[in-house]
């Protein structure tokens, strides 16, 4: 694991005091989340990818989260969007498309009616951006497939436009 700096998106030392300023990272994501950061696309939520099958299914797929109102122009080889989240009056809902019904659930259906009603909310939603993969692929299949996905990630963060210029 890593720590970052959220703020200037360094790697730190554990060894220095780890404050609220610092993020955990899984080593193997840490470049594509740094140049993703740096160049506007904040990020707020991040895995490596896990191979045990034991590990909840998102867990095992290299996967970014993307702070509210983040658009990408284009998605990395091999990776599919979904819409994550939705802030409505200063509460984070997770979207879920199995209709819930939760204080912090929002279905797909009732957001699709509220986008057409408010198109302004759609600034609101975070999105995240995953590699799919066979769920029961062999250990040793599922880390050249992963390390291929992250290698994706990162030449596609260097291809984004910079959103700070």
């Amino acid at each position: 694991m890593a720590y970052m700096n959220k703020e200037t998106f360094e790697i730190v030392e554990k060894s220095l005091q780890i404050n609220e300023n610092c993020l955990i990272i899984d080593d193997a994501i840490v470049p594509a989340i740094q140049i993703l950061n740096r160049k506007g696309y904040f990020t707020n939520e991040c895995c490596a990818g896990h191979p045990f099958k034991g590990a909840e299914y998102k867990k095992r797929r290299c996967y970014v989260v993307f702070e509210k109102g983040v658009l990408l122009p284009f998605l990395p080889d091999g990776f599919i969007a979904e819409r994550e989240y939705i802030t409505i009056n200063g509460i984070k809902m997770r979207i879920d498309n199995y209709n819930k019904n939760d204080q912090y659930k929002i279905g797909v259906k009732k957001l699709e009616k509220m986008l057409v009603e408010k198109p302004e909310l759609q600034k609101e939603i975070s999105t995240i951006i995953w590699c799919h993969w066979k769920s029961d692929i062999e250990f040793y299949a599922f880390l050249r497939e992963n390390i291929e996905a992250l290698e994706q990630l990162y030449k596609w963060a260097l291809a984004l436009p910079d959103l700070n210029l």
